[in-house]
């Protein structure tokens, strides 16, 4: 997602996701996914839909057969995300297996991300008692912080810069910079915390589908999210 993040600054710090999404897609010549039939592993999944702030559809996620597929504009896909064994494989737009999420019980929300190759650690998503979701490396470095609030979560760097507010509200979920401006808005249903990490820049792009997938869709064995309001 390191691309996605250059061109939003050369272009006034909005994201031009649709555009970086279908350039790819082109390229590698995808066919079009169509919607499929809801996978077990995701009895809740839907289609969910990103409008840019042209209008334009910048990227969905959509069931799939027996996986859950982020596409671009143009229904190409980027990235699918199944469940095998009880973790999340995350493939690439070939189709290979690129990397694994494996959630850890407890009352609190804990994912790991793997490489897949590597087989090591790549991040680590904790949440807070309060619903705060902190993101690491897997050497435990702190790279991002989602903190909620009562519109939904404030997404932040170390330092405490802004970069990225999600709000949820009157049945519309949109993502603004940190110059205020909205430049991915859905209707569809999807918690604010699964978009707060789908639209993390620093992720990869498989890395951020399935984060998005594990925290809308993939039935969780733990306690729920707090729901502790709070103000900016």
């Amino acid at each position: 997602m390191e691309e996605v993040l250059q061109t939003r600054r050369l272009k006034r710090n909005r994201a031009l996701v649709l555009t970086v999404l279908m350039v790819f897609g082109l390229a590698v010549g995808l066919s079009c996914a169509s919607t499929g039939p809801t996978p077990v592993a995701f009895p809740s999944a839907h289609p969910v839909v990103f409008d840019s702030d042209d209008g334009a559809t910048a990227f969905r996620l959509a069931p799939n057969a027996d996986s859950i597929t982020l596409s671009n504009g143009k229904r190409e896909v980027l990235a699918s995300v199944r469940e095998s064994g009880g973790r999340l494989v995350l493939e690439d737009a070939s189709g290979s297996a690129a990397w694994f999420i494996e959630r850890s019980p407890g009352a609190s929300l804990r994912l790991r991300v793997i490489g897949a190759k590597s087989g090591e650690t790549a991040f680590v998503i904790k949440a807070d008692s309060d619903g705060d979701l902190k993101v690491e490396t897997g050497t435990k470095e702190r790279i991002a912080i989602a903190k909620r609030r009562d519109y939904g979560f404030k997404l932040v760097d170390p330092d405490g810069n802004l970069i990225a507010r999600i709000l949820s509200r009157s049945g519309k979920t949109s993502v603004r910079d940190a110059a205020g401006t909205t430049y991915l808005t859905t209707r569809d249903a999807i918690s604010a915390r699964a978009v707060a990490l789908l639209v993390f820049e620093r992720f990869p792009i498989e890395v951020a589908a399935g984060l998005g997938v594990a925290t809308a869709f993939w039935p969780e064995r733990q306690g729920s999210e707090t729901t502790t309001s709070r103000g900016e």
